[in-house]
């Protein structure tokens, strides 16, 4: 058993990476297929929204006007091809609204344009809206 803090290792070769129990395992290209390789939580009713509530590899969101966004990625990903889902709500959380892609906005390998609507499909600015991305890294 290695009890170091200090070890730095490169390029490492394994078929299998499981957690500190020995559970939970999962192989490298598993991970970088399939791991979420970006997501924010924010809302979309504040005046700054920058990085959000709480994110990973987010450089900021841009607010477009109500109810449209576009999430900017910190390190992209390889190309356009990848997926994004999300959710989003008003006030008491009650899920009543939808989230897609701004159709008239590009996919780009560093970021999406979203769009939020009430049930009418009328744009919101939703309190409460997640959105996260899978595909291949750069």
């Amino acid at each position: 058993t290695l009890t170091s803090t200090d070890l730095t290792i490169t390029d490492v070769n394994c078929t299998n990476l499981k957690d500190a129990s020995g559970n939970n395992g999962t192989t490298p290209a598993q991970l970088a297929s399939g791991r979420v390789q970006f997501w924010i939580r924010f809302n979309g009713s504040s005046g700054s929204i920058g990085t959000g509530d709480n994110s990973f590899n987010v450089a900021s969101v841009t607010d477009l006007g109500t109810g449209n966004y576009t999430v900017n990625i910190a390190t992209d990903m390889e190309s356009a091809n990848w997926v994004s889902f999300g959710h989003a709500g008003t006030a008491g959380n009650t899920m009543t609204t939808c989230i897609d892609m701004e159709s008239s906005r590009v996919m780009a390998a560093g970021s999406c344009s979203y769009r939020v609507t009430d049930m009418a499909g009328t744009t919101v600015d939703a309190t409460n809206i997640g959105i996260a991305g899978v595909g291949d890294p750069v």
